[in-house]
Protein backbone atom coordinates (compact mmCIF):
# COMPACT_ATOMS: atom_id res chain seq x y z
CA UNK A 1 0.00 0.00 0.00
CA UNK A 2 1.40 3.38 -1.01
CA UNK A 3 1.18 6.18 1.56
CA UNK A 4 0.02 9.59 0.46
CA UNK A 5 1.63 12.75 1.83
CA UNK A 6 -0.99 15.43 2.44
CA UNK A 7 0.47 18.96 2.47
CA UNK A 8 -0.30 20.96 5.61
CA UNK A 9 0.02 24.74 5.93
CA UNK A 10 2.97 25.85 8.05
CA UNK A 11 1.86 27.17 11.43
CA UNK A 12 3.51 28.57 14.56
CA UNK A 13 3.13 26.13 17.45
CA UNK A 14 5.18 28.23 19.90
CA UNK A 15 6.02 31.91 19.51
CA UNK A 16 8.56 34.16 21.19
CA UNK A 17 7.86 35.85 24.54
CA UNK A 18 8.59 39.48 25.47
CA UNK A 19 11.48 40.16 27.84
CA UNK A 20 13.62 42.80 29.47
CA UNK A 21 17.40 42.34 29.78
CA UNK A 22 20.27 44.48 30.98
CA UNK A 23 22.76 45.94 28.48
CA UNK A 24 25.38 43.34 27.45
CA UNK A 25 23.27 40.45 28.77
CA UNK A 26 21.96 37.59 26.64
CA UNK A 27 18.44 37.60 25.18
CA UNK A 28 16.93 34.39 23.79
CA UNK A 29 13.70 33.95 21.84
CA UNK A 30 12.15 30.59 20.92
CA UNK A 31 9.87 29.69 18.04
CA UNK A 32 8.46 26.40 16.77
CA UNK A 33 6.75 25.76 13.46
CA UNK A 34 4.81 22.77 12.11
CA UNK A 35 3.72 21.67 8.66
CA UNK A 36 4.09 19.31 5.71
CA UNK A 37 6.49 19.69 3.99
CA UNK A 38 9.00 20.69 6.69
CA UNK A 39 8.66 24.43 7.37
CA UNK A 40 11.48 26.96 7.52
CA UNK A 41 11.54 29.54 10.31
CA UNK A 42 12.74 33.10 9.64
CA UNK A 43 13.22 35.78 12.33
CA UNK A 44 12.41 39.49 11.97
CA UNK A 45 13.34 42.52 14.10
CA UNK A 46 11.18 45.59 13.43
CA UNK A 47 10.23 44.19 9.98
CA UNK A 48 13.84 43.45 8.92
CA UNK A 49 15.12 39.89 8.39
CA UNK A 50 17.64 38.82 11.04
CA UNK A 51 20.78 37.04 9.85
CA UNK A 52 23.31 35.29 12.10
CA UNK A 53 26.61 37.00 12.86
CA UNK A 54 27.98 39.82 15.04
CA UNK A 55 26.47 38.62 18.31
CA UNK A 56 23.39 36.99 16.73
CA UNK A 57 22.97 33.21 16.74
CA UNK A 58 20.11 31.28 15.19
CA UNK A 59 19.90 27.59 16.05
CA UNK A 60 17.44 25.27 14.31
CA UNK A 61 16.65 21.74 15.48
CA UNK A 62 14.32 19.08 14.12
CA UNK A 63 11.48 18.35 16.52
CA UNK A 64 10.43 15.21 14.64
CA UNK A 65 6.81 14.38 13.87
CA UNK A 66 4.06 15.91 15.99
CA UNK A 67 0.42 15.18 15.11
CA UNK A 68 1.57 13.89 11.67
CA UNK A 69 3.40 17.15 10.94
CA UNK A 70 7.10 17.99 10.88
CA UNK A 71 8.10 20.29 13.73
CA UNK A 72 11.07 22.66 13.66
CA UNK A 73 12.43 24.54 16.69
CA UNK A 74 14.36 27.77 16.19
CA UNK A 75 16.19 29.77 18.85
CA UNK A 76 17.34 33.35 18.28
CA UNK A 77 20.07 34.42 20.70
CA UNK A 78 21.45 37.94 21.04
CA UNK A 79 24.66 37.24 22.95
CA UNK A 80 25.27 40.80 24.22
CA UNK A 81 22.14 42.94 23.98
CA UNK A 82 22.50 46.62 23.10
CA UNK A 83 20.00 49.48 23.06
CA UNK A 84 19.61 49.14 19.27
CA UNK A 85 18.27 45.60 19.87
CA UNK A 86 15.15 47.13 21.49
CA UNK A 87 12.00 46.50 19.48
CA UNK A 88 9.58 43.94 18.14
CA UNK A 89 10.59 40.38 17.20
CA UNK A 90 8.50 37.86 15.24
CA UNK A 91 9.16 34.53 13.60
CA UNK A 92 7.51 33.28 10.44
CA UNK A 93 7.05 29.58 9.74
CA UNK A 94 6.66 28.85 6.02
CA UNK A 95 6.51 25.97 3.57
CA UNK A 96 5.24 25.39 0.03
CA UNK A 97 1.62 25.50 1.27
CA UNK A 98 1.78 28.84 3.10
CA UNK A 99 3.04 30.67 6.15
CA UNK A 100 2.12 31.83 9.63
CA UNK A 101 3.47 34.72 11.70
CA UNK A 102 3.95 34.59 15.47
CA UNK A 103 2.69 37.20 17.88
CA UNK A 104 5.15 40.07 18.42
CA UNK A 105 7.59 39.79 21.29
CA UNK A 106 9.10 43.00 22.66
CA UNK A 107 12.72 43.22 23.75
CA UNK A 108 13.57 46.02 26.17
CA UNK A 109 17.29 46.57 26.83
Amino acid sequence: MKSCIIPVLATISEGPESMTVLVENEATFNCSGRGVPVPAVVWYHDNGVITPGDGIRINVTDGGMVEEQHEIHSTLTITSARRQDNGQYVCISSNAVGDDTSQEATLVV
